[in-house]
């Protein structure tokens, strides 16, 4: 089967392949978290639940932007590839 075929029947996430797996990733989602807890903490349940608010709101435009860079680093990859075979079609400007 298909990379295409794999994806296109739900057998392939990429977005669920890649994992940050740095010293600094953990480092950081460390400090997010006990960050969070500490917040957690401090707050009332009102207040708690603006966060929580929040935080679902900006997960929601964290995952748009990393699709917008998934997007464009697909079409990059396609551009690349055909420049690599020598395909000589006339591509629309991707700066415009």
């Amino acid at each position: 089967m298909s990379v295409i075929d794999d994806i296109y029947n739900g057998a392939y996430y990429p977005a669920e392949l890649v994992k940050p797996d740095s010293d600094a990733f953990r480092e950081h989602l460390q400090k997010a978290e006990t960050l969070s807890g500490r917040l957690a903490r401090a707050l009332d349940e009102e207040q708690n639940g603006i966060l929580d608010e929040f935080k679902e709101e900006s997960a929601i435009v964290t995952d748009l932007y990393n699709l917008e860079f998934y997007r464009a680093g697909v079409k990059f990859g396609i551009r690349l590839l055909l420049e690599a075979l020598d395909v000589w079609v006339r591509l629309p400007d991707i700066h415009k």
